[in-house]
């Protein structure tokens, strides 16, 4: 996995020789940089609620998280985790600035190489049914595909009450058929 210099990129965060891809500060400096309500957005259970709870998310064990790039320049973020077998349960977030056209682009790449390269064959995603506004762009931009919703499954933190999960997926055919080519 690497950068590329034109078009969509991806950067792993990850430790090699005991030397972070990012330091904490460059994490924190992500937290500023999100699109207004999208920490609550994303966060519904307030896991993260500041910058340190960033960091802190970043380094949990067992969860694999990647910067979305366009030219180099850091539009999002996509994470993995509760991987099992070739599947995982996937997430995006991303920053504020960051035109939507760039943001669908990245992020297609960014789960096909993820797919591509640790081998997965599906990435799943449980949404809150009252984010309407998430699961439009991973529907009709991203192209997942909805296979249900499990009542009750997600708990919104701030709310202090249980809501309707979307289930929704996404195959390598989809994004192929769809875009997220690397540009040279």
């Amino acid at each position: 996995m690497g950068i590329s210099s034109k078009g969509p990129g991806i950067l792993p965060y990850t430790v090699i020789d005991g030397i972070p891809t990012l330091s904490d500060s460059q994490i924190k400096g992500l937290f500023g940089a999100m699109r207004p309500g999208v920490v609550r957005l994303t966060w519904y259970d307030k896991s993260v609620m500041n910058e340190d709870d960033l960091v802190r998310f970043f380094k949990t064990p067992g969860q694999l998280v990647f910067l979305i790039l366009f030219d180099n320049v850091v539009v999002g973020f996509i994470w993995v985790n509760d991987i099992k077998y070739r599947a995982a349960t996937v997430h995006f977030t991303c920053l504020r600035g960051v035109h939507t056209d760039i943001l669908v682009i990245a992020s297609k790449y960014g789960a096909k190489r993820i797919m591509e390269d640790i081998g997965f064959d599906v990435l799943v995603g449980l949404t809150p049914e009252t984010n309407t506004r998430q699961l439009k762009y991973m529907t009709e931009m991203i192209g997942c595909e909805i296979a249900g919703i499990i009542p009750m499954a997600c708990h919104d933190s701030y709310k202090n009450m249980s809501i309707n999960g979307v289930v929704s997926y996404l195959t390598l055919s989809e994004v192929e058929d769809n875009g997220g080519e690397e540009r040279k």
